[in-house]
C-alpha cells in the first residue's frame, strides 16, 4: 500500500531517524506533534513481519510505502 501527500517532504537524513520514538523531522519545528506516529506504525508493521519505506517526491511531499505480508 502507498500513501502520498503534498506537504514539505522529508529532509536529508530524516527518513532513518523518523522511526525512533520522540524524533521529529528537522523541517517540522513549527508544527505540533510528539514524534510518535511513524515509530508506532513501524513497530506495528514489524510485529506482523511488514516494513515501511519513504520516498521524497520531487514536486513536494512524500510517498510512504507499507509492505504488509498476506500471512
Amino acid at each position: 500500500m502507498q500513501v502520498s501527500d503534498c506537504g514539505k517532504g522529508i529532509a536529508g537524513e530524516d527518513p532513518e531517524r523518523l522511526s525512533t520514538p520522540f524524533v521529529r523531522g528537522s523541517n517540522t519545528r513549527e508544527l505540533p506533534g510528539f514524534g510518535l506516529g511513524l515509530s508506532v506504525a513501524r513497530e506495528a508493521l514489524a510485529l506482523i513481519g511488514g516494513d515501511m519505506n519513504f520516498t521524497d517526491r520531487s514536486e513536494g511531499g512524500v510517498t510512504v510505502s507499507l509492505c504488509i505480508p498476506l500471512q
